[in-house]
């Protein structure tokens, strides 16, 4: 190549790349690997912590979102180890399974408070418990789940149950599975259950007759923020942006 051609050829090769848009000679730089690996990169929350960690005002704007009426969906699954199945857990032998019962009845949140870590939230549930609940977004799942913990009375024993509870999102449908040991039922049986309910809906909620007993009206009664997001659900306008609430016209 002659004087005059290498010349040209150099800065052809300089223009090249200064050009927005153009192709660059340079090789490109490899994309960062986000931490975390194949579950995926975290949403940030405050001072770039992984979405939920220690996040008092994410919490905050959604507790609201989880109180109210959750409607039943299903039989969902109850199998209850104990001697009329011929299962029990203390029997000579064991291995039967019991078949799957249902009947439980709509969740009902009555208040939820939001934490540094996580939103603790208090109702019924099941056939007839109370329930204690802390969800949280799991910083690698970006999911609402948490840990629950429930407590019934029925005549001559008090029933201890523990496990998980699975919100799709705040205000959206539910699924809870408890368990309580052989112990903790007080050896009346021993129990695992799962149901999934609908999302919060307004609809169910003013629907409900007052007199019924197991309605979430009867139980959240003026508790907590239930009897406020009672009277969001009959305004006349939606004012979930103002109150958090969720469920209007569903």
């Amino acid at each position: 190549m002659n004087p005059a051609m290498s010349r040209l050829f150099i800065t052809f090769i300089a223009l090249v790349n200064v050009i927005p848009g153009s192709h660059s000679m340079k090789s490109p730089k490899a994309p960062k690997q986000s931490k975390g690996g194949k579950a995926g990169k975290a949403t940030k929350g405050q001072k770039g912590r992984p979405q939920g960690v220690i996040d008092l005002d994410y919490y905050t704007k959604h507790a609201n979102a989880f109180v109210g009426l959750n409607p039943v969906s299903g039989n969902g699954s109850g199998f209850i180890y104990r001697e009329s199945s011929l299962s029990s857990m203390k029997g000579e032998t064991f291995g039967n399974a019991p078949d799957s019962g249902g009947g439980r009845n709509n969740l009902c949140t009555c208040e939820c408070k939001p934490s540094d870590s996580g939103v603790g939230c208090a109702g019924h549930a099941g056939i007839n418990y109370r329930y204690g609940s802390l969800l949280w977004v799991d910083p690698l799942t970006s999911s609402w789940t948490g840990q629950t913990q429930a407590l019934q009375q029925i005549t001559g024993a008090t029933l201890h149950f523990l496990g998980t509870d699975t919100r799709f999102s705040p205000g959206g449908p539910a699924v809870y599975n408890v368990a309580c040991t052989q112990q903790d039922c007080e050896d009346k049986f021993a129990g695992v259950f799962r149901q999934y309910n609908e999302a919060v809906s307004c609809t169910a909620a003013l629907g409900e007759d007052a007199a019924d007993g197991s309605s979430c009206l009867s139980r959240c009664g003026d508790s907590g923020v239930y009897k406020k997001w009672l009277e969001y659900c009959g305004a006349d306008t939606d004012t979930s942006e103002e109150t958090g609430f969720s469920g209007y016209g569903v």
